[in-house]
């Protein structure tokens, strides 16, 4: 089982010293979490949601260099 969030999310990249790129998720508003077995059965919750949610990510996601991202919580303001 894999934990999924679903909710507004924005995808980038964060620099330590301005040479590496990392994959960064910041979760500005959680609006579900699930578990799935299986990543097409969870981008299926998504589908199905028609629109309720802007985005999905899980524990385990990488990049597509196959680096992990790091996920963070933050309320807009």
């Amino acid at each position: 089982m894999t934990t999924y969030y679903f909710g507004d999310i924005e995808f980038g990249y964060f620099s330590k010293d301005k040479t590496e790129l990392y994959p960064l998720a910041i979760i500005y508003r959680l609006q579900d979490v699930k578990e799935f077995d299986n990543p097409n059965d969870a981008w299926q919750y998504w589908v199905d949601s028609n629109g309720e949610f802007e985005a999905y990510i899980s524990l385990d996601a990488k990049d597509e260099n196959n680096v992990q991202y790091t996920i963070t919580f933050k309320h807009r303001s």
